[in-house]
Protein backbone atom coordinates (compact mmCIF):
# COMPACT_ATOMS: atom_id res chain seq x y z
CA UNK A 1 0.00 0.00 0.00
CA UNK A 2 3.22 2.40 0.33
CA UNK A 3 3.14 3.26 -3.31
CA UNK A 4 0.09 3.91 -3.42
CA UNK A 5 -0.19 6.78 -0.83
CA UNK A 6 -0.15 9.43 -2.60
CA UNK A 7 -3.77 8.46 -4.26
CA UNK A 8 -5.25 7.73 -1.12
CA UNK A 9 -4.74 11.05 0.06
CA UNK A 10 -6.08 12.51 -2.90
CA UNK A 11 -8.81 10.76 -2.55
CA UNK A 12 -9.45 11.29 1.18
CA UNK A 13 -8.95 15.48 0.57
CA UNK A 14 -11.49 15.13 -2.22
CA UNK A 15 -13.93 13.34 0.17
CA UNK A 16 -13.68 15.55 2.76
CA UNK A 17 -13.88 18.57 0.31
CA UNK A 18 -17.01 16.77 -1.57
CA UNK A 19 -18.75 14.86 0.62
CA UNK A 20 -17.26 15.55 4.46
CA UNK A 21 -16.37 13.41 7.19
CA UNK A 22 -19.35 13.31 8.87
CA UNK A 23 -21.28 11.00 7.04
CA UNK A 24 -18.90 8.46 7.87
CA UNK A 25 -20.37 7.56 11.17
CA UNK A 26 -22.89 4.87 11.06
CA UNK A 27 -25.41 6.34 13.42
CA UNK A 28 -25.65 9.63 11.65
CA UNK A 29 -28.21 9.21 9.07
CA UNK A 30 -29.81 13.05 9.00
CA UNK A 31 -28.23 13.85 5.86
CA UNK A 32 -29.95 10.80 4.27
CA UNK A 33 -33.22 12.59 4.52
CA UNK A 34 -32.18 15.28 2.15
CA UNK A 35 -33.05 14.55 -1.95
CA UNK A 36 -34.87 12.87 -4.10
CA UNK A 37 -33.26 9.51 -3.85
CA UNK A 38 -31.44 9.54 -0.77
CA UNK A 39 -34.04 8.67 1.48
CA UNK A 40 -34.90 5.41 -0.29
CA UNK A 41 -31.09 4.62 0.71
CA UNK A 42 -32.04 4.81 4.22
CA UNK A 43 -35.09 3.30 3.94
CA UNK A 44 -34.40 0.42 2.15
CA UNK A 45 -31.46 -0.30 4.01
CA UNK A 46 -33.42 -0.37 7.61
CA UNK A 47 -35.91 -2.37 6.06
CA UNK A 48 -33.89 -5.04 4.39
CA UNK A 49 -31.77 -5.28 7.87
CA UNK A 50 -34.37 -5.88 10.17
CA UNK A 51 -36.40 -8.46 7.65
CA UNK A 52 -35.54 -12.25 7.64
CA UNK A 53 -33.03 -13.72 5.17
CA UNK A 54 -34.92 -15.32 1.87
CA UNK A 55 -34.19 -16.29 -1.44
CA UNK A 56 -32.74 -14.29 -3.08
CA UNK A 57 -30.17 -13.00 -0.46
CA UNK A 58 -31.16 -9.81 -1.54
CA UNK A 59 -35.10 -10.12 -1.58
CA UNK A 60 -36.20 -6.76 0.87
CA UNK A 61 -40.34 -7.85 0.64
CA UNK A 62 -41.31 -5.54 3.47
CA UNK A 63 -40.08 -2.26 1.73
CA UNK A 64 -43.00 -1.86 -1.21
CA UNK A 65 -44.47 -5.47 -0.10
CA UNK A 66 -45.66 -6.59 -3.81
CA UNK A 67 -43.90 -3.92 -5.64
CA UNK A 68 -40.71 -3.68 -3.77
CA UNK A 69 -39.28 -7.06 -3.64
CA UNK A 70 -34.86 -6.90 -3.80
CA UNK A 71 -32.68 -4.24 -2.37
CA UNK A 72 -31.60 -3.79 -6.27
CA UNK A 73 -34.65 -1.61 -6.70
CA UNK A 74 -33.95 0.63 -3.86
CA UNK A 75 -30.25 0.97 -5.13
CA UNK A 76 -28.29 0.33 -1.31
CA UNK A 77 -25.52 -0.96 -3.24
CA UNK A 78 -25.96 -4.83 -2.62
CA UNK A 79 -22.27 -5.92 -2.69
CA UNK A 80 -22.26 -4.14 0.41
CA UNK A 81 -25.84 -4.35 1.71
CA UNK A 82 -25.40 -8.20 1.95
CA UNK A 83 -22.38 -8.80 4.16
CA UNK A 84 -23.88 -5.53 6.00
CA UNK A 85 -26.69 -7.29 6.98
CA UNK A 86 -24.82 -10.14 8.23
CA UNK A 87 -22.69 -8.16 10.97
CA UNK A 88 -25.88 -6.21 11.80
CA UNK A 89 -26.78 -8.94 13.62
CA UNK A 90 -24.28 -8.29 16.19
CA UNK A 91 -23.38 -4.63 15.73
CA UNK A 92 -26.07 -2.73 14.03
CA UNK A 93 -25.43 -0.34 11.35
CA UNK A 94 -27.50 2.89 11.13
CA UNK A 95 -25.83 3.61 7.43
CA UNK A 96 -22.65 3.16 5.64
CA UNK A 97 -23.01 5.16 2.26
CA UNK A 98 -21.00 7.91 3.54
CA UNK A 99 -18.16 5.17 3.66
CA UNK A 100 -18.98 3.93 0.88
CA UNK A 101 -18.71 7.48 -0.82
CA UNK A 102 -15.48 7.56 0.67
CA UNK A 103 -14.01 4.20 -0.73
CA UNK A 104 -15.19 5.31 -4.34
CA UNK A 105 -13.37 8.56 -3.66
CA UNK A 106 -10.18 6.47 -2.29
CA UNK A 107 -10.47 4.39 -5.54
CA UNK A 108 -11.30 6.67 -7.90
CA UNK A 109 -7.42 8.26 -7.26
CA UNK A 110 -6.02 4.89 -6.97
CA UNK A 111 -7.33 3.72 -10.78
CA UNK A 112 -6.49 6.76 -12.03
CA UNK A 113 -2.87 6.76 -10.30
CA UNK A 114 -1.64 3.10 -12.07
CA UNK A 115 -3.57 4.02 -15.58
CA UNK A 116 -1.32 6.93 -15.64
CA UNK A 117 1.63 5.28 -13.93
CA UNK A 118 1.61 2.52 -16.72
CA UNK A 119 1.76 5.27 -19.66
CA UNK A 120 4.83 6.41 -17.49
CA UNK A 121 4.12 9.74 -16.51
CA UNK A 122 5.98 11.98 -14.04
CA UNK A 123 4.30 12.22 -10.70
CA UNK A 124 3.25 15.66 -10.97
CA UNK A 125 1.41 14.86 -13.96
CA UNK A 126 -0.38 11.78 -12.08
CA UNK A 127 -1.11 13.68 -9.48
CA UNK A 128 -2.52 16.38 -11.38
CA UNK A 129 -4.40 13.93 -13.57
CA UNK A 130 -6.05 12.15 -10.51
CA UNK A 131 -7.28 15.81 -9.15
CA UNK A 132 -8.94 15.91 -12.63
CA UNK A 133 -10.67 12.73 -12.39
CA UNK A 134 -11.39 13.53 -8.72
CA UNK A 135 -13.18 16.73 -9.53
CA UNK A 136 -15.16 15.71 -13.05
CA UNK A 137 -18.70 16.66 -12.72
CA UNK A 138 -19.87 13.47 -14.04
CA UNK A 139 -18.34 11.27 -11.38
CA UNK A 140 -18.71 14.53 -8.19
CA UNK A 141 -22.49 14.55 -8.72
CA UNK A 142 -23.17 11.24 -8.24
CA UNK A 143 -21.70 11.18 -4.97
CA UNK A 144 -24.90 13.56 -3.51
CA UNK A 145 -27.53 11.47 -5.24
CA UNK A 146 -27.05 8.02 -7.10
CA UNK A 147 -24.57 6.64 -4.57
CA UNK A 148 -24.13 3.51 -6.51
CA UNK A 149 -23.17 5.28 -9.89
CA UNK A 150 -20.27 6.63 -7.68
CA UNK A 151 -18.65 3.06 -8.32
CA UNK A 152 -16.54 5.01 -11.66
CA UNK A 153 -13.45 3.86 -10.06
CA UNK A 154 -15.02 0.20 -11.80
CA UNK A 155 -14.78 1.60 -15.00
CA UNK A 156 -11.33 3.13 -14.59
CA UNK A 157 -10.11 -0.42 -13.45
CA UNK A 158 -11.93 -1.64 -16.53
CA UNK A 159 -9.53 0.22 -18.83
CA UNK A 160 -6.49 -0.69 -16.55
CA UNK A 161 -7.28 -4.33 -17.29
CA UNK A 162 -7.74 -4.14 -20.72
CA UNK A 163 -4.69 -1.90 -21.16
CA UNK A 164 -2.68 -4.43 -19.44
CA UNK A 165 0.33 -5.48 -21.52
CA UNK A 166 1.37 -9.31 -22.20
CA UNK A 167 -0.20 -12.18 -21.41
CA UNK A 168 -1.04 -11.30 -17.42
CA UNK A 169 -1.91 -14.84 -16.40
CA UNK A 170 -4.15 -12.81 -13.58
CA UNK A 171 -6.39 -10.84 -16.07
CA UNK A 172 -9.36 -13.40 -16.18
CA UNK A 173 -9.27 -13.66 -12.34
CA UNK A 174 -9.55 -10.31 -12.12
CA UNK A 175 -12.15 -9.39 -14.98
CA UNK A 176 -14.23 -12.23 -13.02
CA UNK A 177 -14.20 -10.27 -10.00
CA UNK A 178 -14.47 -7.05 -11.09
CA UNK A 179 -17.67 -8.26 -13.87
CA UNK A 180 -19.28 -10.01 -10.22
CA UNK A 181 -18.50 -7.05 -8.13
CA UNK A 182 -20.26 -4.49 -10.87
CA UNK A 183 -23.36 -7.01 -11.25
CA UNK A 184 -23.89 -6.02 -7.51
CA UNK A 185 -23.77 -2.52 -7.75
CA UNK A 186 -25.57 -1.38 -10.64
CA UNK A 187 -26.93 -2.87 -13.92
CA UNK A 188 -25.60 0.15 -16.01
CA UNK A 189 -22.00 0.04 -14.23
CA UNK A 190 -22.31 -3.85 -15.59
CA UNK A 191 -23.09 -3.03 -19.30
CA UNK A 192 -19.96 -0.37 -19.23
CA UNK A 193 -17.54 -2.64 -17.58
CA UNK A 194 -18.95 -5.42 -19.74
CA UNK A 195 -18.15 -3.93 -22.84
CA UNK A 196 -14.62 -2.94 -21.98
CA UNK A 197 -14.27 -6.61 -21.27
CA UNK A 198 -15.84 -7.65 -24.61
CA UNK A 199 -12.96 -5.28 -26.33
CA UNK A 200 -10.36 -6.78 -24.07
CA UNK A 201 -11.41 -10.44 -24.75
CA UNK A 202 -11.91 -9.70 -28.78
CA UNK A 203 -8.49 -8.35 -29.04
CA UNK A 204 -6.75 -11.15 -27.12
CA UNK A 205 -8.84 -13.91 -28.63
CA UNK A 206 -7.23 -11.86 -32.39
CA UNK A 207 -3.83 -11.54 -30.99
CA UNK A 208 -3.49 -14.87 -28.82
CA UNK A 209 -6.51 -17.18 -30.29
CA UNK A 210 -5.97 -19.12 -26.76
CA UNK A 211 -9.17 -21.69 -26.22
CA UNK A 212 -8.93 -20.66 -22.42
CA UNK A 213 -10.59 -17.64 -23.64
CA UNK A 214 -13.98 -19.23 -24.27
CA UNK A 215 -14.16 -20.37 -20.93
CA UNK A 216 -13.23 -17.56 -19.82
CA UNK A 217 -15.98 -15.83 -21.68
CA UNK A 218 -18.40 -18.29 -20.03
CA UNK A 219 -17.26 -17.98 -16.67
CA UNK A 220 -17.30 -13.92 -16.86
CA UNK A 221 -20.70 -14.60 -18.24
CA UNK A 222 -21.63 -16.86 -15.25
CA UNK A 223 -20.07 -14.22 -12.89
CA UNK A 224 -22.24 -11.60 -14.51
CA UNK A 225 -25.67 -13.31 -13.96
CA UNK A 226 -24.63 -14.88 -10.34
CA UNK A 227 -23.70 -11.07 -8.86
CA UNK A 228 -27.26 -10.19 -10.96
CA UNK A 229 -29.07 -12.62 -9.14
CA UNK A 230 -27.91 -12.37 -5.68
CA UNK A 231 -27.96 -8.53 -6.08
CA UNK A 232 -31.85 -9.28 -6.50
CA UNK A 233 -32.00 -7.89 -10.39
CA UNK A 234 -34.63 -10.72 -11.28
CA UNK A 235 -37.05 -9.70 -9.14
CA UNK A 236 -38.47 -7.34 -11.38
CA UNK A 237 -38.77 -8.76 -15.13
CA UNK A 238 -41.71 -6.94 -16.08
CA UNK A 239 -40.42 -3.26 -15.23
CA UNK A 240 -40.43 -2.09 -18.85
CA UNK A 241 -42.86 0.39 -19.16
CA UNK A 242 -45.83 1.12 -22.27
CA UNK A 243 -43.42 2.84 -24.87
CA UNK A 244 -39.38 3.02 -24.89
CA UNK A 245 -38.10 5.95 -23.36
CA UNK A 246 -34.70 5.02 -24.56
CA UNK A 247 -33.63 8.35 -26.16
CA UNK A 248 -35.59 10.94 -22.83
CA UNK A 249 -31.94 10.87 -21.13
CA UNK A 250 -29.84 11.08 -23.65
CA UNK A 251 -26.26 12.76 -24.17
CA UNK A 252 -26.02 16.50 -26.11
CA UNK A 253 -23.81 16.24 -28.43
CA UNK A 254 -21.99 19.33 -27.00
CA UNK A 255 -22.62 18.36 -23.56
CA UNK A 256 -19.08 17.43 -22.70
CA UNK A 257 -18.39 20.78 -22.75
CA UNK A 258 -21.23 22.72 -21.72
CA UNK A 259 -21.20 23.22 -17.96
CA UNK A 260 -25.02 23.00 -17.78
CA UNK A 261 -25.17 24.82 -14.07
CA UNK A 262 -21.73 23.32 -13.36
CA UNK A 263 -19.26 26.10 -14.49
CA UNK A 264 -18.65 29.90 -13.50
CA UNK A 265 -16.77 30.36 -16.85
CA UNK A 266 -19.12 27.89 -19.56
CA UNK A 267 -22.53 28.98 -20.66
CA UNK A 268 -25.07 27.32 -19.17
CA UNK A 269 -27.91 25.37 -21.45
CA UNK A 270 -30.81 23.34 -21.00
CA UNK A 271 -32.30 19.85 -22.40
CA UNK A 272 -35.73 19.60 -21.50
CA UNK A 273 -35.86 16.11 -21.19
CA UNK A 274 -32.28 16.05 -19.28
CA UNK A 275 -32.65 15.77 -15.41
CA UNK A 276 -29.10 14.62 -15.15
CA UNK A 277 -27.17 18.28 -16.41
CA UNK A 278 -23.60 16.72 -15.43
CA UNK A 279 -23.81 13.45 -16.18
CA UNK A 280 -21.52 14.21 -19.27
CA UNK A 281 -19.38 17.54 -18.61
CA UNK A 282 -15.61 17.12 -18.33
CA UNK A 283 -15.43 20.52 -16.18
CA UNK A 284 -13.27 23.65 -17.53
CA UNK A 285 -9.97 21.98 -16.34
CA UNK A 286 -10.47 18.51 -18.43
CA UNK A 287 -11.16 20.84 -21.22
CA UNK A 288 -8.40 22.35 -21.06
CA UNK A 289 -5.74 19.63 -21.09
CA UNK A 290 -7.98 18.26 -24.09
CA UNK A 291 -7.04 21.34 -25.83
CA UNK A 292 -3.39 21.62 -25.05
CA UNK A 293 -3.63 17.39 -26.00
CA UNK A 294 -5.32 18.66 -29.43
CA UNK A 295 -2.13 21.08 -29.95
CA UNK A 296 0.36 17.74 -28.92
CA UNK A 297 -1.07 16.12 -31.47
CA UNK A 298 -1.03 19.04 -34.24
CA UNK A 299 2.41 18.76 -33.30
CA UNK A 300 3.21 15.17 -33.76
CA UNK A 301 0.60 13.50 -36.08
CA UNK A 302 1.72 10.09 -35.36
CA UNK A 303 0.70 9.91 -31.62
CA UNK A 304 -2.42 8.16 -31.77
CA UNK A 305 -0.37 5.77 -34.02
CA UNK A 306 0.82 2.85 -30.89
CA UNK A 307 -3.38 3.06 -30.29
CA UNK A 308 -4.40 0.99 -32.96
CA UNK A 309 -3.47 -2.41 -31.81
CA UNK A 310 -6.88 -1.59 -29.20
CA UNK A 311 -9.13 -1.20 -32.15
CA UNK A 312 -11.53 -3.75 -30.54
CA UNK A 313 -11.67 -1.15 -27.41
CA UNK A 314 -12.33 2.06 -29.95
CA UNK A 315 -14.98 0.27 -31.68
CA UNK A 316 -16.67 -0.45 -28.27
CA UNK A 317 -15.94 3.12 -27.32
CA UNK A 318 -17.71 4.13 -30.70
CA UNK A 319 -20.39 2.10 -29.96
CA UNK A 320 -20.99 3.18 -26.22
CA UNK A 321 -21.27 7.17 -27.57
CA UNK A 322 -23.80 6.43 -29.93
CA UNK A 323 -25.90 4.70 -27.05
CA UNK A 324 -25.19 7.87 -25.29
CA UNK A 325 -26.68 9.83 -28.43
CA UNK A 326 -29.35 7.67 -29.24
CA UNK A 327 -31.35 8.19 -31.83
CA UNK A 328 -32.82 11.66 -30.42
CA UNK A 329 -30.13 13.83 -30.86
CA UNK A 330 -29.97 17.70 -29.06
CA UNK A 331 -27.17 19.69 -30.31
CA UNK A 332 -26.70 22.36 -27.25
CA UNK A 333 -30.20 22.11 -26.19
CA UNK A 334 -31.61 22.35 -29.85
CA UNK A 335 -33.38 19.33 -30.98
CA UNK A 336 -34.20 16.48 -31.03
CA UNK A 337 -33.52 15.85 -34.07
CA UNK A 338 -35.18 12.54 -34.42
CA UNK A 339 -33.26 9.86 -36.50
CA UNK A 340 -35.29 6.96 -37.71
CA UNK A 341 -34.78 3.39 -35.98
CA UNK A 342 -37.43 0.46 -36.84
CA UNK A 343 -39.60 -0.37 -33.31
CA UNK A 344 -38.05 -3.87 -32.71
CA UNK A 345 -34.49 -1.94 -32.02
CA UNK A 346 -36.22 0.27 -30.18
CA UNK A 347 -38.05 -2.09 -27.84
CA UNK A 348 -34.13 -3.82 -27.10
CA UNK A 349 -32.36 -0.46 -26.53
CA UNK A 350 -35.30 0.32 -23.84
CA UNK A 351 -33.39 -1.08 -20.50
CA UNK A 352 -30.81 1.44 -21.30
CA UNK A 353 -33.21 4.64 -21.13
CA UNK A 354 -30.47 6.39 -19.17
CA UNK A 355 -28.30 6.18 -21.97
CA UNK A 356 -26.64 9.29 -21.20
CA UNK A 357 -23.98 7.13 -18.70
CA UNK A 358 -22.88 5.26 -21.27
CA UNK A 359 -20.25 7.99 -22.30
CA UNK A 360 -18.31 7.54 -19.06
CA UNK A 361 -15.96 5.42 -20.24
CA UNK A 362 -15.39 7.56 -23.71
CA UNK A 363 -14.86 10.44 -21.16
CA UNK A 364 -12.35 9.30 -18.90
CA UNK A 365 -10.57 7.67 -21.95
CA UNK A 366 -10.26 10.98 -23.49
CA UNK A 367 -9.32 12.84 -19.86
CA UNK A 368 -6.67 9.79 -19.11
CA UNK A 369 -5.25 10.18 -23.05
CA UNK A 370 -5.01 14.08 -22.45
CA UNK A 371 -2.96 13.80 -19.55
CA UNK A 372 -0.67 11.43 -21.13
CA UNK A 373 -0.41 13.32 -23.96
CA UNK A 374 0.55 16.76 -22.01
CA UNK A 375 2.77 15.19 -20.15
CA UNK A 376 4.75 13.61 -22.71
CA UNK A 377 4.80 15.70 -26.09
CA UNK A 378 5.79 18.91 -23.67
CA UNK A 379 8.87 19.95 -22.06
CA UNK A 380 8.61 19.46 -18.24
CA UNK A 381 8.38 23.41 -17.32
CA UNK A 382 5.39 23.72 -19.95
CA UNK A 383 3.19 20.56 -18.51
CA UNK A 384 3.62 20.99 -15.53
CA UNK A 385 2.24 24.17 -15.42
CA UNK A 386 -0.56 22.97 -17.86
CA UNK A 387 -1.86 20.18 -15.55
CA UNK A 388 -1.56 22.70 -12.49
CA UNK A 389 -3.71 25.31 -14.01
CA UNK A 390 -6.32 22.63 -15.45
CA UNK A 391 -6.16 20.84 -11.49
CA UNK A 392 -6.88 24.43 -10.23
CA UNK A 393 -9.51 25.26 -12.52
CA UNK A 394 -11.20 21.79 -12.66
CA UNK A 395 -11.84 21.99 -8.86
CA UNK A 396 -12.44 25.73 -8.44
CA UNK A 397 -14.67 26.43 -11.48
CA UNK A 398 -17.07 23.82 -10.44
CA UNK A 399 -18.24 25.25 -7.02
CA UNK A 400 -21.49 25.53 -8.40
CA UNK A 401 -21.73 21.51 -8.83
CA UNK A 402 -20.42 20.87 -5.74
CA UNK A 403 -20.03 23.28 -2.55
CA UNK A 404 -24.24 23.44 -2.44
CA UNK A 405 -24.34 19.65 -1.47
CA UNK A 406 -21.62 19.98 0.76
CA UNK A 407 -22.79 22.68 2.39
CA UNK A 408 -26.38 20.90 3.14
CA UNK A 409 -24.58 17.65 4.27
CA UNK A 410 -22.94 20.07 6.98
CA UNK A 411 -25.79 21.44 7.73
CA UNK A 412 -28.02 18.44 8.26
CA UNK A 413 -28.82 17.37 11.77
CA UNK A 414 -27.34 13.83 12.82
CA UNK A 415 -30.16 12.42 13.39
CA UNK A 416 -33.99 12.74 11.79
CA UNK A 417 -36.88 14.10 13.79
CA UNK A 418 -40.00 12.81 12.14
CA UNK A 419 -42.48 15.77 11.13
CA UNK A 420 -45.29 13.71 11.82
CA UNK A 421 -46.34 14.96 15.51
CA UNK A 422 -50.66 15.00 15.43
CA UNK A 423 -51.19 12.17 18.49
CA UNK A 424 -52.92 10.26 15.64
CA UNK A 425 -49.99 9.07 14.07
CA UNK A 426 -48.61 7.57 18.65
CA UNK A 427 -52.23 5.89 18.41
CA UNK A 428 -52.93 4.33 14.88
CA UNK A 429 -48.69 2.25 16.00
CA UNK A 430 -50.99 0.54 18.20
CA UNK A 431 -54.43 -0.63 16.03
CA UNK A 432 -53.11 -1.13 12.39
CA UNK A 433 -49.67 -3.13 11.38
CA UNK A 434 -49.68 -1.98 7.61
CA UNK A 435 -49.57 0.87 5.43
CA UNK A 436 -50.78 1.05 2.06
CA UNK A 437 -51.31 3.99 -0.91
CA UNK A 438 -54.49 4.68 -2.92
CA UNK A 439 -53.27 4.51 -5.46
CA UNK A 440 -49.94 2.21 -5.37
CA UNK A 441 -46.62 3.67 -5.72
CA UNK A 442 -44.82 4.13 -9.71
CA UNK A 443 -47.27 4.18 -12.66
CA UNK A 444 -45.77 1.48 -15.11
CA UNK A 445 -46.90 3.42 -18.03
CA UNK A 446 -44.33 5.92 -17.43
CA UNK A 447 -42.27 5.10 -14.21
CA UNK A 448 -42.96 8.55 -12.94
CA UNK A 449 -42.74 9.60 -9.27
CA UNK A 450 -46.55 8.71 -8.21
CA UNK A 451 -46.09 8.99 -4.77
CA UNK A 452 -47.97 10.86 -1.35
CA UNK A 453 -47.08 13.95 -0.54
CA UNK A 454 -44.08 13.27 2.43
CA UNK A 455 -43.88 9.52 0.89
CA UNK A 456 -40.33 9.15 3.12
CA UNK A 457 -41.78 10.07 6.17
CA UNK A 458 -44.88 7.87 5.77
CA UNK A 459 -42.27 5.20 4.65
CA UNK A 460 -40.77 5.92 8.16
CA UNK A 461 -42.75 5.48 10.10
CA UNK A 462 -44.16 2.57 8.67
CA UNK A 463 -40.48 1.29 9.66
CA UNK A 464 -40.34 2.45 13.17
CA UNK A 465 -43.44 0.60 13.78
CA UNK A 466 -42.67 -2.63 12.44
CA UNK A 467 -45.00 -2.33 9.86
CA UNK A 468 -44.56 -3.22 5.57
CA UNK A 469 -45.81 -0.77 3.86
CA UNK A 470 -46.21 -0.14 -0.31
CA UNK A 471 -45.14 3.74 0.42
CA UNK A 472 -42.02 3.03 -1.41
CA UNK A 473 -39.58 4.92 -3.98
CA UNK A 474 -38.67 2.02 -6.47
CA UNK A 475 -36.08 2.54 -9.47
CA UNK A 476 -38.46 -0.40 -10.99
CA UNK A 477 -41.78 -1.73 -10.18
CA UNK A 478 -43.02 -4.94 -11.19
CA UNK A 479 -45.76 -3.82 -14.18
CA UNK A 480 -48.25 -7.07 -13.54
CA UNK A 481 -47.91 -6.00 -9.74
CA UNK A 482 -48.71 -3.07 -10.01
CA UNK A 483 -51.41 -3.20 -12.06
CA UNK A 484 -53.28 -5.95 -10.61
CA UNK A 485 -52.22 -4.00 -7.43
CA UNK A 486 -53.83 -0.58 -8.56
CA UNK A 487 -57.23 -2.90 -10.03
CA UNK A 488 -57.93 -4.46 -6.32
CA UNK A 489 -57.46 -1.10 -4.57
CA UNK A 490 -59.96 0.37 -6.62
CA UNK A 491 -61.95 -2.58 -6.45
CA UNK A 492 -61.72 -2.35 -2.00
CA UNK A 493 -62.96 1.38 -2.39
CA UNK A 494 -65.43 0.49 -4.68
CA UNK A 495 -66.59 -2.00 -2.58
CA UNK A 496 -65.92 -1.06 0.89
CA UNK A 497 -63.81 -3.98 1.04
CA UNK A 498 -60.73 -2.78 3.50
CA UNK A 499 -57.68 -4.90 4.32
CA UNK A 500 -57.69 -6.04 7.68
CA UNK A 501 -55.27 -4.02 9.91
CA UNK A 502 -54.09 -1.25 7.21
CA UNK A 503 -54.21 2.12 7.65
CA UNK A 504 -53.93 3.80 4.20
CA UNK A 505 -53.10 6.97 2.53
CA UNK A 506 -54.71 8.81 -0.30
CA UNK A 507 -53.57 10.57 -3.15
CA UNK A 508 -55.44 13.80 -4.75
CA UNK A 509 -56.96 11.17 -7.41
CA UNK A 510 -58.53 9.02 -4.90
CA UNK A 511 -59.29 10.87 -2.32
CA UNK A 512 -63.48 11.93 -3.76
CA UNK A 513 -63.87 8.09 -4.10
CA UNK A 514 -62.23 7.39 -0.59
CA UNK A 515 -64.57 10.12 0.72
CA UNK A 516 -67.71 8.92 -0.76
CA UNK A 517 -67.05 5.17 0.28
CA UNK A 518 -66.22 5.68 4.18
CA UNK A 519 -68.47 5.33 6.66
CA UNK A 520 -68.57 8.17 9.14
CA UNK A 521 -69.79 6.25 12.19
CA UNK A 522 -66.81 3.44 11.78
CA UNK A 523 -64.03 5.65 9.51
CA UNK A 524 -61.94 8.10 9.63
CA UNK A 525 -61.28 10.13 6.54
CA UNK A 526 -58.65 13.39 7.25
CA UNK A 527 -55.95 15.11 6.38
CA UNK A 528 -53.17 14.77 9.09
CA UNK A 529 -49.48 16.72 8.82
CA UNK A 530 -50.72 17.63 5.46
CA UNK A 531 -51.42 14.03 4.68
CA UNK A 532 -54.51 12.80 3.40
CA UNK A 533 -55.37 9.37 5.85
CA UNK A 534 -58.45 7.15 5.79
CA UNK A 535 -58.26 4.94 9.11
CA UNK A 536 -61.16 2.09 8.96
CA UNK A 537 -62.48 1.11 11.81
CA UNK A 538 -61.19 3.91 13.65
CA UNK A 539 -64.36 4.89 15.43
CA UNK A 540 -65.17 1.07 16.58
CA UNK A 541 -63.00 0.15 19.86
CA UNK A 542 -59.61 -0.37 19.15
CA UNK A 543 -58.68 -4.22 19.23
CA UNK A 544 -55.01 -5.19 19.35
CA UNK A 545 -53.21 -4.82 15.71
CA UNK A 546 -52.54 -8.28 14.05
CA UNK A 547 -49.31 -8.86 14.00
CA UNK A 548 -47.18 -7.55 10.80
Amino acid sequence: MRRFWVPLCLGAVAFAMLVGPETLAPWRDGWLMRGSDRPTYRLGWRFFRDTDWSVPPASNPRYGIELGSSVFYSDIIPLLALPLKLVSAVLPIGQYFGAWLLMCCLLQAVFAWVLLSRAGVDRQARIMGSALLLFAPFFFYRLYEHFALAAQWMLLAALWLATTPGAAPRRPILWLVLVGATAMVHASMLVMVGAVWAADWLRRLVEARRATLLAEAMAVLLAAIAGLWAAGFFAVLDGRPYGSLYGWLAMDVLGPVLGNRFSLLIPDFSVPPQHEGASVYLGSGGLLVVAAALVAMARAPGIMLPLKRFWPLLAVMTVLLALAVTHRVTIAGHGPFVLPVPSPALALLDPLRSSNRFAWPVLYSVLVLAVVMVARQFPLAVSSRVLLVAAVLQVGDSILGWVPYRLEIAAAPSGWMSPLNDPFWAEASGRYARLRQLLPTGQPEFQSDNYPEGWAYLADYAYRNGWDTDVAYLARVSREAWVGLRDEARARVAQRRWEAGTLYVVQLGMQDAVRLAADPERDLFAEIDGIAVFAPGWHVTPAAAPAP
